[in-house]
């Protein structure tokens, strides 16, 4: 009996599934006759039961919710699981791997800000600048506001040779955050690039605790100091750092 159960069961999904054109026009009152059809053939309680409770379920599936998150959810998923691996490869400075993970999450999840913004800083670390740059700009059109995003694209202008124009941008960072620390020590390298050496001693002096950790940086200021006459600020910060021996 229970196979035959099963059987009314697995008829009534299949009829289903069998005029699937009937289904946007059926009528309430068409639809009722046909489930009232099936019912009267069922020959025993425990069968349309059966057909009632399958019946139930499959309403149930296609009202609920969360229908179609099992399709749903599995790319971002995976996405997400594509991003960690790139971050982990980024940590253990495999940059090679590190660039394929996030490539695939971007195309798993193209419209993801984070990603975009992974990827670029990947391709950014690698010397892609120019491809770089497009992904970056593509994550600062879904997230206008950010200023890391901002920065870094600011950096490929730099790296590129688009001085002026990451200036601009570096100062439009500042407008809105004047004391954020990192920015002040790109703006004091870009204009030092510049040959805006008065400014950019000012700048760099500003951001001392980072411009010490960075030899270029470093350079840049002593580079600064010299060319506006401040002999004496130079051999101070020399002496500050001498056993970097970056002086």
């Amino acid at each position: 009996m229970q196979t035959h159960s099963a059987t009314w069961v697995k008829g009534a999904f299949v009829l289903s599934r069998n005029r699937p054109q009937n289904f946007p026009h059926m009528s309430a009152r068409r639809a009722s006759l046909d489930i009232r059809g099936i019912l009267l053939r069922c020959t025993t309680d425990h069968q349309r039961r059966c057909l009632l409770s399958f019946l139930l379920i499959v309403c149930w599936v296609f009202s609920s919710p969360y229908a179609g998150m099992a399709t749903a959810n599995p790319p971002a998923n995976e996405a997400q699981e594509h991003a960690d691996k790139g971050m982990n490869y980024l940590r253990l400075n495999d940059l090679t791997n590190s660039e394929v993970e996030l490539r695939r999450a971007v195309e798993l999840s193209p419209d993801s800000s984070e990603y975009l913004a992974d990827l670029g800083v990947i391709l950014g670390m690698e010397q892609k600048l120019k491809e770089s740059t497009i992904y970056l700009e593509r994550a600062l059109k879904l997230d206008p506001e950010n200023i890391m995003l901002k920065r870094n694209l600011a950096s490929n202008l730099w790296q590129t040779g688009h001085t002026e124009q990451a200036k601009q941008t570096l100062e439009g960072i500042l407008q809105a955050n004047p004391r954020d620390a990192r920015t002040i020590l790109l703006l004091g390298m870009v204009e030092d690039t510049l040959g805006d050496y008065a400014n950019a001693a000012k700048t760099l002096e500003s951001a001392w605790e980072l411009v010490q950790q960075q030899p270029d940086s470093i350079a840049a200021l002593a580079r600064s100091f010299y060319n506006t006459v401040c002999f004496r600020k130079v051999t101070i910060y020399c002496r500050k750092d001498s056993k970097r021996n970056w002086c």
